[in-house]
């Protein structure tokens, strides 16, 4: 048995490709502003967002969110930005509505590692063995590059679907999607890996030694 990050060794180098979190940019929906305030719809019970409707709690509890997954900790906007919300804060506001909150620490760097992330979600998302009464938020900053990444690595492994099938379905959903050249490319190799694995279900096992979690590959 070998971890599975040593297994598929899916740690790539790409030259850094000047990101500017937080600038003007324009999505097709409209402003950054919008981008923030929107949620769209992927498929069944799975929801990308910006940010602004991710730590709205009241608004997620209205509408029966279970999950949230905040993929943009350790974002330099989130640092500077004084009007988001304290990560220990919104730990207990979820908690207190009973909503299941994951923080993935990911910058939108083409270099960032996005593979642990994938196992990360399938874990919390998996782990009880449960999908039925599910409502699933995905959000970072603008629910551009980020979120959209990581419901494509989870989608490639829940739905089975190849690489430029979640793409095109992440697009037609949400059309300001534009992710980054590296998790592009490490979505590939995540495609080519899952396509390798002789059974496709129920592929992780998780221990915990020392509270340090653990993926392993069933042989």
């Amino acid at each position: 048995m070998k971890t599975l990050k040593n297994r598929i060794n899916l740690k790539i180098q790409i030259p850094k490709v000047p990101t500017n979190e937080g600038s003007k940019d324009i999505c097709i929906n409209g402003s950054n502003q919008e981008t923030r305030n929107s949620i769209s719809n992927i498929i069944d019970n799975i929801y990308i967002s910006g940010y602004l409707i991710g730590t709205n709690i009241p608004y997620l509890k209205s509408y029966n969110f279970t999950h949230v997954i905040n993929c943009c900790v350790g974002s330099s906007l989130v640092s500077s930005d004084n009007n988001y919300p304290k990560e220990e804060s919104l730990v207990q506001l979820y908690e207190r509505n009973n909503i299941k909150y994951l923080s993935i620490f990911l910058r939108d760097d083409p270099d960032s590692d996005i593979i642990y992330h994938f196992l990360q979600i399938i874990n919390f998302l998996e782990s009880d063995g449960r999908t039925e009464n599910k409502k699933i938020l995905f959000h970072c900053i603008e629910g551009i590059s980020r979120a959209p990444a990581m419901v494509a690595g989870y989608l490639m492994w829940k739905k089975k679907y190849k690489f430029n099938e979640v793409i095109e379905l992440i697009k037609s959903k949400r059309n300001c999607v534009n992710i980054n050249l590296g998790f592009n490319i490490q979505l590939q190799k995540w495609e080519n890996y899952l396509l390798s694995l002789k059974k496709k279900k129920k592929i992780f096992e998780i221990v915990q030694p020392k509270k340090n979690i653990v993926f392993l590959i069933k042989e």
